[in-house]
């Protein structure tokens, strides 16, 4: 393992200090990197697509070291969490669980970098609902307060019950030009299949 990490988002932290909703409820991810995504095996969607859809005009280099898995989890409600009722204007209730794997190759000789990333996961599981309302639940234990509420509309979610989803994305940059530590880029990006 050459790295890992984990990331936590919560609109529970930003209400805390601003009292605003910054348009999603939450999402959690661990992901680590190394020799060993390569030798499982997990890039080989990666070098298919990529040689498939965007073949380089270069070689490129890849660092096994620069392949990483991710997990993570995503979900999504309307401001208003005590109804069993779809909220008209607001966002709907949604959720993803999926796995991700993604890889960077470059070329010192092009000075260009190409990332790229493949998802697979599903929408509409119920790891969302129970996560979110053990949440509140501890919460409304611990403050002895009636809220923050049951999220009572997860019977609504998008594709509630489950169904498969997959997006691949890539990257490319390429540096322009660069002096005394201030450099210019191009760079430019597409993605196919669900964004989050």
């Amino acid at each position: 393992i050459s790295g890992w990490g984990a990331t936590h988002e919560n609109d529970l932290w930003v209400n805390f200090v601003s009292k605003q909703d910054p348009t999603f409820t939450g999402s959690l991810g661990v992901w680590v990197s190394g020799p060993f995504v390569r030798q499982l095996g997990l890039t080989a969607p990666l070098d298919w697509l990529d040689a498939r859809i965007l073949p380089a005009p270069f070689p490129l280099t890849y660092e096994p070291e620069h392949a990483s898995v991710r997990l993570l989890l995503s979900a999504f409600t309307p401001d208003d969490l005590n109804t069993t009722q779809p909220v008209k204007g607001d966002r709907p209730y949604a959720s993803l669980v999926g796995i991700s794997v993604r890889q960077v190759g470059y070329s010192n000789k092009d000075r260009v970098a190409r990332t790229s990333q493949f998802v697979v996961g599903a929408l509409g599981l119920d790891y969302a609902r129970r996560l979110q309302t053990k949440i509140h639940q501890e919460l409304r234990h611990s403050d002895k307060d009636v809220t923050p509420y049951d999220p009572l509309g997860w019977p609504t979610q998008i594709s509630n019950g489950g169904e498969p989803t997959l997006l691949y994305r890539f990257q490319y940059l390429k540096k322009l030009d660069g002096h005394y530590g201030i450099g210019v880029q191009k760079e430019w990006q597409a993605v196919g299949g669900y964004e989050v």
